[in-house]
């Protein structure tokens, strides 16, 4: 979770589907090819040995974690080496975390496919806990992860509290946002904003995004949105920036890197105002879909996600 000025969005997803299984001693990577993110084409490649591999398959989840720990390990040292000689440190360090963000995503791939050939026993129902939060895998694939367990596991205390957490998204569907009036909200100047002022004019759908500047799938979620909302009419939806941040500077600083074009306001308590704590904000990224009525029709982590969900309602695209 993190930072960004023009961060390197390393969103190679596709290369997660395995053609071949490579033995577990034998994990190699091409490091003289380039591909491109839908952002922006990457051609340094150098760093491609370190990532983890999603071609391998493991039978052992104490060599899997070992194997984990080993590439977050290496990748570090290599991300340190390139701090140190880099001229533009800032800029290194967005790249690097772009890097590390895309190794954690490649885990999860391999925690899913673990999880799929390996007993199924409590231990490994808890291995589901590890890709919760994972965009690389479907809401959907995860719930038949979930239902690949014996019924009594699933209906056991650990499988109820991992389908809670699987269902997290549901939980305020139809929920009335015209309760948080007196919720402390800024502007960027300090102001004091009324919450529902940022619904004044009258939209079809608003977008409330919970992010904060420490967040690095905030902040790559916002690039993606950049990319997206030219294709969108806002004058139909409005986009609304929620800082869950402490520090009011370091969220200023960040808007200044990410140039965001939608309305940004600071949620003074952040995570203990009465807003985050009726809606269960206990982590960011955290989206709502909100209609015309201020009731939440949709929430969830992924940005690309709430942009699918907008697709299906038949908003119009972008006048411009």
């Amino acid at each position: 979770m993190y930072k960004s000025l023009h961060i390197f969005l390393l969103w190679v997803l596709s290369a997660c589907n395995p053609i071949t299984q490579k033995n577990i001693d034998l994990v190699t990577k091409d490091t003289s090819t380039s591909f491109s993110t839908g952002i922006v084409k990457i051609t340094d490649t150098s760093y491609f040995p370190y990532l983890i591999d999603t071609n391998v398959i493991f039978n052992n989840l104490k060599k899997l974690l070992v194997y984990k720990n080993n590439k977050l390990d290496k990748i570090l040292e290599y991300i340190r080496n390139l701090e140190a000689i880099s001229v533009n440190i800032a800029e290194i360090r967005f790249k690097n975390d772009s890097i590390l963000f895309l190794n954690e995503t490649f885990s999860a791939i391999l925690m899913k496919k673990y999880i799929e050939q390996a007993d199924k026993n409590v231990l490994t129902l808890r291995c589901l806990e590890n890709i919760i939060k994972t965009t690389a895998i479907t809401d959907s694939e995860k719930m038949k992860l979930f239902y690949l367990f014996p019924e009594q596991l699933r209906k056991g205390s650990v499988g109820q509290k991992i389908l809670n957490k699987l269902r997290e998204f549901e939980v305020n569907y139809g929920t009335d946002i015209q309760q948080f009036n007196n919720s402390e909200l800024s502007d960027v100047d300090g102001r004091k904003i009324n919450f529902q002022d940022l619904f004044k004019p009258s939209y079809e759908y608003y977008v409330m995004i919970f992010g904060a500047s420490w967040c690095r799938p905030c902040r790559y979620g916002n690039i993606l949105l950049k990319k997206h909302i030219q294709d969108l009419d806002t004058n139909n939806i409005k986009f609304i920036d929620f800082s869950m941040d402490k520090d009011a500077f370091k969220w200023k600083k960040s808007l200044e890197e990410d140039d965001l074009s939608w309305k940004c306001v600071w949620l003074r308590k952040n995570f203990q105002s009465e807003m985050a704590v009726k809606l269960k904000i206990v982590g960011v990224p955290r989206i709502f879909l909100v209609d015309k009525n201020q009731k939440i029709i949709t929430e969830h982590f992924d940005i690309e996600f709430i942009l699918k969900k907008i697709k299906s309602l038949g908003i119009p695209p972008s006048r411009n």
